[in-house]
C-alpha cells in the first residue's frame, strides 16, 4: 500500500471519528487575543465513543486530529477572506452601500427629531441618484439585489439569491444570474399558485 493511499485511509477514519463523535478543537478566550485553541479536544458524545469502544484511538490520535481540524480551520478562514476580498472588489458596491446607510441613518435621524422639535434641527435630506449609480454599476446592482434575495425568510427564494449572490461574487454576467434567480422563483410561485 502507498503512503498516499495509506494517508487517504487515515484522514478518511480521522473524519469519520470527528463526524461520529462530535470532535472539536477546544478554546478559550484569552483578553486582548480572542477566542484561540486550547491544545485540547472537546468530544460531544464521549460517552458513546467509550461505549463503542472508540475513545482510546482518539487519544492516540489526538495530534493527528488536531492536525487535521487546525488544517480544516485555516481553509475555512482563507475561503471567508479570498470571498471577502472578491466582495470588496465590486465596483461601486461600498459606494451604494454608504448612500443607502447614509439615507437609512437621515430618516431615523428624522423621525427622532419629533420627539422634541418636530422636524426641526434635521440636516438636509441626502440626494443620491441611485438610478444612475446603479447603471454605473450593474455588478453591485445586481449583488444588492442577490443579497436581498438571500435574505428572505422562505426557503426557496433565499436558496436561489444565495446561489446568485455567489455566482456574483465569483465573476458571473450579473444580469443573467439576476434573470435566472428571478426566473427560478416565478417558477416555484406559479407552481405553487393554489399551495
Amino acid at each position: 500500500m502507498s503512503n498516499g493511499l495509506r494517508k487517504g485511509i487515515i484522514m478518511k477514519e480521522l473524519k469519520e471519528l470527528i463526524t461520529t463523535y462530535g470532535i472539536s478543537l477546544a478554546t478559550e478566550f484569552r483578553p486582548g487575543v480572542g477566542i484561540v485553541p486550547t491544545g485540547k479536544l472537546r468530544i460531544e458524545r464521549g460517552d458513546k465513543a467509550r461505549k463503542n469502544g472508540d475513545f482510546d484511538s482518539i487519544v492516540s490520535a489526538k495530534s493527528d486530529i488536531i492536525a487535521l481540524l487546525t488544517a480544516e480551520e485555516k481553509a475555512k478562514k482563507e475561503a471567508t477572506e479570498l470571498r471577502q476580498k472578491k466582495i470588496d472588489a465590486i465596483p461601486g458596491l461600498s459606494e451604494i452601500r454608504t448612500a443607502i446607510s447614509d439615507l437609512k441613518d437621515w430618516h431615523r435621524e428624522f423621525e427622532a427629531s419629533f420627539n422634541d422639535c418636530g422636524g426641526l434641527g434635521v440636516r438636509a435630506k441626502p440626494e443620491y441618484d441611485f438610478d444612475k449609480l446603479y447603471a454605473k454599476y450593474p455588478r453591485a446592482e445586481a449583488f444588492l439585489k442577490a443579497e436581498s434575495f438571500s435574505n428572505s425568510n422562505h426557503y426557496v427564494k433565499s436558496a436561489a439569491g444565495k446561489k446568485a449572490l455567489e455566482s456574483i461574487i465569483d465573476g458571473a454576467d450579473p444580469q443573467k444570474t439576476i434573470e435566472l434567480m428571478e426566473k427560478e422563483w416565478d417558477k416555484y410561485c406559479n407552481e405553487h399558485i393554489w399551495d
